[in-house]
């Protein structure tokens, strides 16, 4: 398996709120993007404090172990809002992957994404825990008009928000050559699922997170950006 990770400032803000963490050692990888938000400037602080959280307590490959550790970064991060008056309503997005072997868990809340293409035609892709989702979902709207739509920066589900962090938990495979992209919205925002693979599959992953986050500041990205991509070069037997 090999990775690689590339963010950029967006013109929103004066820091870049995205954080991310690819850590592939020991007996877990463990691959996050998180793309903060709220307060006057806060957002980075957030995303900051959930890599950092999930990264030192999670050591193991279990379902239970990652909510845990989620669990964890969502009541510091809540704690830490309540201690400046700049820090408050700040939160993240978390869109992550832990692999051991040929297994993988994708973890997601907020609308970062995660992208697993095997190879075999079916692509996965996570769904946003978003305003204008939930329209698509209803049918009110098609995808194209949500990407467009005024209100498609609005979350419905986020780290610091509640009490009870509902994220969205799910176990698959690796095959040989499966390639994996995380990425914020300043990625998914501006560029459709095939262009985004596409980008993906062309280059080795450091060189494509990179390629992806300048493409999508071509493409008229205003905000912050950042992906991840990797390649399961070969699964452990």
């Amino acid at each position: 398996m090999i990775a690689g990770g590339y963010t950029l400032n967006g013109t929103k803000h004066n820091k870049n709120q995205d954080n991310f963490l690819v850590k592939e050692n020991g007996e877990i990888s463990i691959f996050m993007v998180a793309d903060g938000m709220g307060g006057h400037a806060a957002g980075d602080v957030a995303s900051a404090l959930a890599i950092d959280v999930i990264e030192n307590k999670l050591s193991s490959f279990d379902e239970q172990a990652i909510i845990d550790a989620i669990s964890e970064a969502n009541s510091l991060i809540m704690s830490k809002a309540n201690t400046k008056e700049e820090y408050k309503g700040m939160g993240t997005t978390l869109a992550m992957c832990v692999v051991n072997g040929n297994e993988i868990f994708i973890v997601h809340i907020g609308d970062s994404r995660v992208y697993i293409d095997k190879g075999d035609g079916d692509v996965f892709v996570t769904k946003d825990h978003s305003f204008v989702q939930q329209m698509v979902d209803r049918g009110e709207i098609s995808d194209t008009e949500a990407k467009k739509h005024k209100m498609k920066n609005v979350i419905t589900r986020a780290l610091g928000v509640e009490e009870n962090a509902k994220v969205e938990i799910e176990l698959t495979d690796l095959t040989e050559d499966t390639v994996i992209v995380i990425c914020s919205d300043g990625v998914s925002n501006v560029m459709d699922d095939d262009e985004i693979l596409s980008i993906a599959k062309k280059y080795e992953p450091k060189l494509a997170a990179e390629t992806l986050c300048k493409k999508a500041k071509e493409n008229g990205s205003t905000d912050d950006i950042t992906a991840i991509v990797i390649i399961n070069r070969g699964v452990e037997k």
